[in-house]
Protein backbone atom coordinates (compact mmCIF):
# COMPACT_ATOMS: atom_id res chain seq x y z
CA UNK A 1 0.00 0.00 0.00
CA UNK A 2 2.89 2.38 0.65
CA UNK A 3 4.15 1.94 -2.90
CA UNK A 4 0.66 2.56 -4.27
CA UNK A 5 0.43 5.73 -2.19
CA UNK A 6 3.81 6.89 -3.49
CA UNK A 7 2.71 6.36 -7.10
CA UNK A 8 -0.52 8.27 -6.51
CA UNK A 9 1.32 11.16 -4.87
CA UNK A 10 3.72 11.32 -7.81
CA UNK A 11 0.80 11.22 -10.26
CA UNK A 12 -0.89 14.12 -8.44
CA UNK A 13 1.87 16.45 -9.60
CA UNK A 14 0.50 18.64 -12.41
CA UNK A 15 3.71 18.06 -14.34
CA UNK A 16 3.24 14.27 -14.26
CA UNK A 17 3.21 12.61 -17.65
CA UNK A 18 0.43 10.47 -19.09
CA UNK A 19 2.14 7.25 -18.03
CA UNK A 20 1.62 8.05 -14.34
CA UNK A 21 -1.98 8.98 -15.01
CA UNK A 22 -2.51 5.68 -16.85
CA UNK A 23 -0.95 3.78 -13.94
CA UNK A 24 -3.29 5.62 -11.56
CA UNK A 25 -6.27 4.49 -13.62
CA UNK A 26 -5.02 0.90 -13.48
CA UNK A 27 -4.72 1.18 -9.69
CA UNK A 28 -8.36 2.32 -9.61
CA UNK A 29 -9.36 -0.73 -11.67
CA UNK A 30 -7.48 -3.03 -9.29
CA UNK A 31 -9.28 -1.45 -6.33
CA UNK A 32 -12.59 -1.98 -8.13
CA UNK A 33 -11.79 -5.65 -8.72
CA UNK A 34 -10.84 -5.98 -5.04
CA UNK A 35 -14.21 -4.43 -4.10
CA UNK A 36 -16.09 -6.92 -6.25
CA UNK A 37 -14.12 -9.90 -4.95
CA UNK A 38 -14.49 -8.80 -1.31
CA UNK A 39 -18.18 -8.12 -1.77
CA UNK A 40 -18.88 -11.47 -3.37
CA UNK A 41 -16.54 -13.39 -1.09
CA UNK A 42 -18.08 -12.03 2.09
CA UNK A 43 -21.59 -11.71 0.63
CA UNK A 44 -21.46 -8.04 1.61
CA UNK A 45 -21.03 -8.74 5.32
CA UNK A 46 -17.48 -7.39 5.54
CA UNK A 47 -17.23 -3.70 4.73
CA UNK A 48 -13.84 -3.90 3.03
CA UNK A 49 -15.70 -3.90 -0.30
CA UNK A 50 -17.02 -0.44 0.52
CA UNK A 51 -13.56 0.88 1.37
CA UNK A 52 -12.16 -0.55 -1.86
CA UNK A 53 -15.04 0.90 -3.86
CA UNK A 54 -14.62 4.38 -2.39
CA UNK A 55 -10.87 4.15 -3.00
CA UNK A 56 -11.43 3.11 -6.61
CA UNK A 57 -13.78 6.01 -7.27
CA UNK A 58 -11.53 8.58 -5.62
CA UNK A 59 -8.40 7.36 -7.42
CA UNK A 60 -10.25 7.32 -10.75
CA UNK A 61 -11.57 10.86 -10.24
CA UNK A 62 -8.18 12.07 -9.04
CA UNK A 63 -6.36 10.67 -12.04
CA UNK A 64 -8.44 12.59 -14.57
Amino acid sequence: MWSTAAILVAAADPAADQTLRWISRMIAVVYLVCAVVAGIGSRGRHFSWLVFLVSAVLVWLGSG
